[in-house]
């Protein structure tokens, strides 16, 4: 999904943040064990940065700069929208002029030598680099915001300038003033450099799979601290002065350029690179490609378990299928995957999904234990629980090593589904796309009549089947973990399919193999239901938008909340539908430019806001639903008197609280299906 700009991207995050900021915190230090870097070398290391000729003068020109900006006010430093590009060059250009002299220090911290005095492994090889151009991401990624931050740190061996061989990152300023806490102990302001950094980590944790947070040097003037980006917020080491605390700046450099593991700079320790000289890579691209085509990007595949004391073991085939662009929230990321046997790849392919779900809320596996029967039309789960390490859950709490508080934690959660899908906009026709969004419904429709209310419509959880589907099976619905169930308490069960060999009876007679169903029926589970949830933004109706957004003003009028009903859910399939035409119309096309141009003005303005009041302005009008895109020869007449029926349909809705049903919405779609069939 497209993000229109930094400034409403980095407005948003800065919203998500208040009251997720931690500052101070000594355990950050702890975690990046700055203890365990040798003390002679720190003070060797110390002495020899003032004395080099080089470094020393890299030091006089940072003081010198960072001097000359600490006279400047912060309206003279911070970038404003709206302001000259000359304006914006000119501060530019001051944190710029400190970036040779940090990567003189940089280098020199990184390769300081260790000698008989000062014995200390390197076990890993990274440099703090500046790199002009923007962080690119994978081919598969698709819409991801342009941006970089001052520095990154990468392996040696890294030449690209992708997002995904990022170990951790650095940010400059080149005031004391631009730092990330407030002024006020009580000032729950989140400023600009936290925003700034809170961007590049989301871009960060989004790009690297399986990344569980993100580690951030922040340097402003003569000051710095550690950020660890979270999916709850960010915490912050104390503030210390470069000079004056020059040995803790040398640790802090020296652990994340040499010592640190991955894992310790945020891998997921369940979730393995695999080695490109095992034989495991060359079989799931080889996977890959069958199931995708030859063109399919090249990527790297990773052993994922479910923790240490839980021998199953999948692994990735091809890129991911979704990762979320989130930051707080639940990283949501969607992969192929393929359970090993003995080390090798199985012939079951399934869908693994891994998601943060709140500690208080129903677990999302537990829900898909509790629908009573099948529908094509709803995802078949396979597996689910929460994701170990050692014989704990990992959570943000686990690792922010806060084990004695008791309070609401994200928790590592993953998912794998038997129902295999491709994304919605990926269709090849229109009668396959409607006949996508009519399955999803039913679907929709089978959950909410036995108590089970999905809540999070989007286009990421509107399914096309994987392969041509049978009649009643054109579509499905994933994701459940918004859901809401109606019941107070549930009976997961866990239906296992077992494959039975054929066996020879001793009259010499030899039966056929078949399958079998084992159902196991767990104890009784209240429904935790947390704090209240919505939906995607891009998808919510226009009505829980709208309550959003005043939430803070009805709390303090006392009026209740408004109640999420399936026809908000109705209201969001229609949004899917209008999203996953303009998204396939993105694709390259012959059309002539200004009518391509003109299809993109459209879909950005309907599908890149991240400000919540435009985008319920946007759907207020049915935006979504207004181009003429048969006008433009981009839609049949059929499909494009739909939109305007539901347009009609979904704008009376909104404003005269008039309920959007099944009955109808399913009722035209099929209408519009059954005129193009006839037309075929």
């Amino acid at each position: 999904m497209e993000v229109s700009d930094w400034r409403s991207s980095r407005k948003a995050l800065g919203a998500d943040l208040q009251g997720k900021q931690v500052f101070d915190s000594s355990r950050v230090l702890d975690r990046l064990g700055i203890s365990e870097v040798s003390d002679n070398l720190v003070t060797q290391c110390r002495a020899a940065l003032f004395e080099d000729r080089t470094t020393s003068e890299a030091i006089l020109q940072l003081k010198r700069l960072v001097g000359n900006a600490d006279k400047l006010t912060l309206d003279e430093l911070e970038q404003k929208s709206g302001e000259k590009d000359e304006v914006t060059q000119d501060k530019r250009r001051r944190e710029k002029e400190m970036y040779p002299h940090l990567r003189k220090i940089f280098e020199f911290i990184e390769n300081f030598p260790s000698t008989t005095t000062t014995p200390q492994t390197v076990r890993y090889r990274r440099q703090f680099i500046h790199d002009p151009k923007y962080l690119t991401q994978d081919a598969h990624f698709w819409g991801f915001p342009r941006g970089a931050p001052d520095f990154s740190l990468i392996d040696l061996n890294v030449k690209s300038t992708l997002w995904r061989e990022r170990a951790a990152f650095a940010e400059i300023k080149p005031s004391s003033k631009q730092g990330p806490k407030p002024v006020r102990t009580s000032d729950d302001t989140v400023l600009s450099l936290v925003t700034q950094c809170a961007d590049y980590a989301r871009l960060h944790m989004s790009a690297r799979p399986f990344q569980l947070f993100s580690v951030g040097l922040l340097i402003f003037g003569s000051h710095f601290c550690v950020g660890i980006f979270d999916r709850d917020g960010v915490t912050f080491s104390p503030i210390h002065d470069i000079w004056a605390y020059t040995e803790l700046f040398i640790r802090v450099v020296r652990r994340m350029a040499c010592d640190m593991s991955p894992t310790e700079l945020g891998q997921d320790p369940t979730a393995v690179e695999v080695p490109e000289d095992s034989s495991l890579p060359g079989a799931a691209r080889a996977l890959a490609g069958r199931l995708l085509g030859s063109d399919v990007p090249a990527f790297p595949s990773y052993t994922v378990s479910m923790g240490e004391n839980n021998p199953r073991q999948w692994c990735t085939v091809g890129p991911p299928l979704w990762t979320s662009l989130s930051f707080i929230g639940r990283g949501t990321s969607i992969w192929r995957v393929v359970e090993l046997d003995h080390g090798k790849l199985s012939n079951s392919v399934v869908v693994m999904k891994s998601a943060w779900r709140s500690s208080k809320r129903l677990a999302e596996a537990d829900i898909y234990k509790s629908i009573v029967g099948s529908h094509p039309g709803v995802a078949k789960l396979s597996y689910g629980d929460d994701v170990h390490l050692a014989d704990k859950v990992i959570s943000v709490d686990l690792l922010r090593r806060c084990f004695l508080e008791e309070k609401e934690t994200p928790v590592l959660h993953r998912l794998f589904l038997n129902t295999i899908g491709r994304p919605i906009w990926e269709y090849s026709t229109e009668i396959e796309v409607l006949k996508g969004i009519l399955g999803a419904m039913r679907g929709h429709e089978f959950l909410y009549k036995q108590g089970i209310l999905h809540r999070d419509v989007s286009a990421g959880n509107v399914m096309l089947p994987q392969q041509p589907a049978e009649p009643g099976c054109e579509g499905f619905l994933t994701d459940l973990e918004f859901a809401r169930i109606v019941a107070d308490t549930i009976y997961p069960k866990t239906t296992v399919t077992i494959q039975v060999p054929p066996v020879r009876h001793p009259s010499g007679i030899r039966t056929e193999s078949t399958t079998r169903t084992r159902t196991t029926f767990e104890a009784e589970k209240p429904v935790l239901r947390g704090a209240a949830m919505t939906g995607t933004a891009q998808f919510m109706a226009a009505e829980i938008l709208h309550a959003v957004i005043l939430q803070d003003d009805r709390k303090t009028q006392g009026l209740p909340p408004v109640t999420h009903a399936a026809t908000h859910d109705i209201e969001s399939f229609c949004w899917v539908l209008s999203y996953s035409i303009g998204r396939h119309l993105q694709k390259p096309n012959p059309s002539t430019k200004a009518r391509h141009e003109q299809l993109q003005k459209w879909y950005k303005s309907c599908f890149s806001h991240t400000d919540l009041a435009l985008i319920r302005k946007s759907r207020a009008m049915g935006e979504p639903l207004e181009l003429d895109l048969a006008a433009l020869g981009c839609m049949s007449e059929a499909l494009s008197s739909l939109f305007h029926l539901l347009r009609v349909h979904v704008i009376h809705h909104i404003t005269d609280k008039e309920p959007l049903t099944y009955e109808f919405v399913m009722g035209e779609i099929e209408k519009t299906v059954n005129t193009l069939e006839k037309r075929k």
